[in-house]
């Protein structure tokens, strides 16, 4: 139970008052409070130990943090930071263990820099370019619009891993190429692109998602690959 909703410290001292005078028993009070005994103790205990002063209501908070980082720590890896602005957490981390001391984790030295000021927030920027559902492009006839997709990757029987192109002809729902690349860079995908045009010709538009090799950090988002793609004359949609 709590107390009533009047100031609390004055009902307490009130509770106190009235158990000291011996009017009434420590029950009867009690429940005139509206409080439990084992609370109604705890505060006469407050009271004999500490006066007004244990009237009122103290902290929860730990006197002690076992996991807080000692404040040499603290000053060691802030001194770093400022010796080298540079250098992120886990650098300093490395460097302190250097110097034959345990760093806290790389989190926690972040955490520690912001809360020195030490860090910049960055905004992150929308480099995808995305184009809404309703403009993409409706093929009215083959060679209109290919879409492409890396599928996911897999090793085969020596272990190396295999990254399966597909590019399929949207219209006719052909598929026109499906190569087995060792890693998604652009040059294995420009060279099966560059078969794929010596055999099928040049589409109009060529639709992908914004992974690797086919989105970048360009002006709109744009790859190396894209803009290849643009200056042949064919467009990039991205879903």
């Amino acid at each position: 139970m709590t107390w009533k909703k009047v100031n609390p410290m004055d009902e307490r001292l009130k509770f106190v008052i009235e158990v000291s005078l011996g009017a009434e028993n420590i029950s009867t009070l009690c429940r005139k409070y509206e409080i439990s005994r084992k609370t109604g103790y705890k505060w006469l205990k407050r009271y004999w130990k500490h006066g007004l002063y244990g009237m009122k209501e103290l902290s929860k908070a730990p006197h002690y943090c076992p996991h807080k980082t000692p404040i040499e720590m603290r000053e060691a890896l802030v001194a770093l930071r400022k010796a080298n602005p540079r250098i992120g957490p886990k650098k300093i981390a490395g460097e302190l263990r250097s110097l034959g001391l345990s760093p806290p984790a790389p989190s926690t030295i972040a955490a520690i820099l912001k809360q020195e000021g030490m860090t910049r927030s960055r905004k992150k920027r929308n480099t995808k370019f995305r184009q809404c559902p309703e403009r993409l492009t409706i093929p009215d006839h083959p060679n209109h619009v290919w879409t492409v997709d890396y599928k996911g990757w897999f090793r085969i029987h020596n272990g190396e891993p295999c990254y399966p192109l597909t590019v399929m002809d949207l219209f006719s729902r052909f598929l026109i190429g499906c190569d087995a690349l060792r890693r998604p860079a652009f040059e294995p995908t420009w060279t099966s692109f560059d078969k794929l045009f010596s055999r099928f010709g040049l589409p109009r538009v060529i639709r992908v998602d914004n992974g690797t090799p086919f989105a970048g950090h360009g002006a709109g988002g744009l790859s190396q690959l894209n803009i290849l793609w643009l200056r042949l004359g064919i467009d990039v949609e991205f879903i």
